[in-house]
């Protein structure tokens, strides 16, 4: 009777019943990895296309490196990885093709690397965009303080306040300032003495 009455009692303790109910942790997630070959065929629409998979296959190329010429031939705008549409334009040139001969011939070579499966596009700067990493902060600094006395001119010629210091620029008003650094070879930007 006594052995009831404590298993009647665990039972109904409520700190018992929610260590029970936890779940166990779970493993830390592993990267994404590359789809194997079994799933590339269900991507793939045409008999054409399973066909290029099966020369692809023959010609000893591993699921990683597809995934990578998938990804270096077409990658969808906001994608980090490469989608069907990537392997489906890979697929359709074929494995005899010069791209895949030497994207895999870099692939094979001794010293290289294979990047991550899942990684985001490097954001692409143009030359006159003053954000780019390679001006240096002092040049940024140039672009804004011209920028700012940009817009201090245009207030005084329509004889309102000036803005603050905090007010926002416009991003077309600093490429046309950094234009005009460029054009006067201030800190040596055309001569690339950067």
């Amino acid at each position: 009777m006594l052995a009831t009455s404590s298993l009647i009692d665990q039972t109904n303790d409520l700190t018992t019943a929610a260590a029970t109910l936890q779940s166990p942790p779970s493993p830390p997630s592993s990267p994404p990895q590359a789809p194997n070959f079994k799933q590339v065929r269900r991507y793939l629409r045409t008999v054409q296309q399973r066909e290029a998979l099966g020369q692809f296959i023959k010609a000893g190329w591993r699921p990683a490196e597809l995934a990578e010429c998938a990804r270096g031939m077409y990658l969808v705008p906001g994608q980090t990885k490469p989608t069907a549409a990537s392997y489906r334009f890979v697929l359709e040139r074929g494995a005899d093709h010069d791209w895949a001969k030497e994207a895999l011939a870099t692939m094979r070579a001794p010293d290289y690397v294979m990047p991550p499966f899942d990684r985001p596009e490097p954001k692409h700067y143009e030359w006159d965009d003053p954000d780019n990493p390679k001006y240096s902060e002092e040049v940024r600094s140039a672009a804004y303080t011209l920028a700012r006395g940009c817009m201090a001119h245009y207030d005084d010629g329509k004889h309102r306040p000036r803005r603050g210091p905090d007010a926002p620029i416009r991003k077309a008003l600093l490429r046309s300032c950094f234009r005009e650094l460029y054009a006067n070879n201030a800190f040596g930007l055309r001569d690339g003495a950067l």
